[in-house]
């Protein structure tokens, strides 16, 4: 039985999004996307584990079977490595009208997130969209951001990163282009100038 939880995080995928035209660090265009992806709280809250790892980077990790659950209620085979170095933001066409067209951000969970050590608010997170089956980086602040995809054997597979975010204040955030992640793993990891790199968990 899906949970009641689960139930609303299900059905808050149907629930129109409001969209709006905001550039794009990845690709340097204006496009039209939901403004929930330019808020760095996440759109809906699922059942969800928070730890602090042994290298002091805290981490919340959506539930694996929640994240299963709203891929196969989406029930397309996503769209594979032609979404390799799109942006999320980039608009499918498809036959029937404007009701049928749709990006990879109108869909988007924050799989993971990880938060610079010691208590710092700064963090990076991995972005999910369940159906087109893809992932991206996205932060706030002006750090540079990086996501590396792998196949489920750990072997390198491909990488997209985004320079610094021209908003230093982190009121904006950034991201990458995406990467199939359809059977694969991907990483989000973000550049800091002091501390160095940090990274959420594959997902």
């Amino acid at each position: 039985m899906v949970s009641a939880a689960l139930a609303m995080g299900l059905a808050g995928l149907a629930t129109p999004a409001t969209a709006s035209s905001v550039r794009s660090p990845a690709t340097g265009s204006t496009s039209s996307r939901a403004v929930g992806e330019a808020d760095l709280t996440p759109e809906r809250v699922f059942p969800h584990t928070s730890r602090v790892r042994p290298d002091g980077v805290r981490e919340i990790q959506v539930n694996p079977e929640v994240i299963s659950a709203l891929t196969a209620a989406a029930a397309t085979s996503g769209c594979g490595s032609t979404c390799d170095g799109l942006d999320p933001n980039h608009r499918f066409t498809p036959a029937g009208g404007p009701a049928n067209w749709y990006t990879c951000a109108d869909d988007a969970i924050t799989a993971r997130e990880a938060y610079l050590p010691g208590g710092s608010q700064v963090k990076v997170e991995l972005r999910y969209s369940p159906r087109c089956r893809t992932a991206w980086t996205r932060a706030g602040y002006f750090f540079y951001i990086s996501l590396t995809s792998y196949y489920l054997n750990g072997s390198y597979r491909n990488f997209v990163d985004a320079g610094r975010n021209p908003y230093v204040d982190g009121s904006t955030p950034h991201w990458t282009a995406m990467l199939n992640d359809a059977g694969l793993l991907a990483q989000a990891c973000m550049y800091e100038d002091t501390l160095g790199q940090f990274c959420t968990s594959k997902y």
